[in-house]
């Protein structure tokens, strides 16, 4: 029992007198120990690049600060319907192997007796003060050899779906703490939107590559990406990402594009690229002075504010190509570059 003494002293009636109090710090401990925790998985999350990658450290984060010897995460395998084994950590000097390996080596349906399958069907934690002595458990009997007794498991939650489940095991007998049990609720939470999170990123970005993958195969496909507009003017319309290789055969279909159609007017239109950096922005130079060399004025189209900074800021010298803000601005500039043409 962790205390807290403090002594005095006083004098009455010509006698010295001492005093001693003592208090019992425990409650006080056990709060200091689970915002540690609640602040170190926080900090595990917003440091991990991934889920995968965060929970080693967040099992690790639990046991140190609470004091259990053992951490399990499973996760649902929706094929198989079974909850497999996902990763571990034990304290250091703790003979855990056998009860470890034999929980790597199986699975829990949901609504068996074992402890992730009863988080997983209820979708709320479970606590079992001595797991070694309840025999309904299937893994009571190595429990009980590699003398683990206390058992905590909750779930990870992601928009009402069970998307994991944590368990951690002491070599001490101890009573459902609430207070435990409301923070490892939060945790779950914390780790659910961790995921929905990440889960969201990445299909921004298949999104993103399903775009750019779109495109190339149009680029590959077609003789010339470029859309007439009429017998004098044609636009080549950029979307998404630009990198070395889409840069160099974007300058390319440009190129056989205008010797085929013999075109005095293009746009490039660069609206749907998201960032314009120093090599964008020198590809589009190096495309623009091309096309003047076969006789076609290129205008730029697209140049967004944010956009104008850049090129600003990156130094790029566009003087001699023509830039419009919108594409009905270029095309009332490509229109009025072919009057002035024929007017002379």
């Amino acid at each position: 029992m962790p205390l807290e003494i403090s002594f005095g002293e006083f004098v009455l009636a010509g006698r010295r007198h001492f005093t001693g109090v003592a208090r019992d710090t425990s409650a006080r401990k056990r709060a200091e120990a689970r915002l540690g925790a609640q602040y170190e998985v926080t900090r595990s999350l917003a440091e991990s690049a991934d889920f995968r990658e965060a929970v080693p450290r967040v099992l690790r984060a639990v046991c140190e600060a609470l004091g259990w010897e053992l951490g399990i995460v499973w996760a649902p395998d929706r094929e198989a319907e079974v909850l497999s084994f996902v990763e571990a950590w034990r304290a250091p000097g703790v003979e855990l192997e056998e009860f470890e390996r034999l929980s790597r080596g199986r699975t829990f349906a949901r609504g068996e007796a074992g402890l992730p399958s009863q988080v997983w069907g209820r979708g709320e934690p479970v606590w079992v003060e001595d797991l070694a002595a309840d025999p309904t458990f299937p893994r009571s009997a190595p429990a009980g050899r590699a003398g683990l007794h206390a058992a905590l498991a909750f779930p990870v939650v992601m928009r009402g779906e069970v998307v994991a489940v944590l368990e951690f095991f002491s070599r001490e007998m101890r009573p459902p703490d609430e207070a435990l049990l409301s923070m490892m609720v939060n945790v779950g939470s914390q780790m659910g939107q961790v995921i929905e999170r990440q889960r969201a990123e990445g299909e921004r970005a298949r999104l993103r590559e399903e775009v750019i993958r779109v495109q190339e195969a149009l680029l590959e496909k077609l003789s010339t990406p470029l859309i007439p507009l009429d017998e004098r003017v044609v636009l080549m319309p950029l979307v998404g990402e630009m990198d070395a290789a889409r840069a160099r055969r974007m300058v390319e279909a440009l190129l056989r594009g205008l010797e085929r159609t013999r075109a005095p007017a293009a746009i490039i239109d660069i609206t749907g690229v998201p960032l314009v950096d120093a090599h964008v922005a020198d590809t589009l130079v190096r495309a623009a002075r091309a096309a003047r060399l076969l006789g076609t004025e290129v205008v730029l189209t697209g140049i967004r504010a944010g956009v104008a900074r850049s090129l600003v800021r990156l130094g790029v010298d566009l003087s001699g190509i023509n830039t419009r803000k919108t594409l009905q601005e270029g095309i009332d500039c490509a229109l009025e570059h072919l009057r002035r043409g024929t007017n002379a």
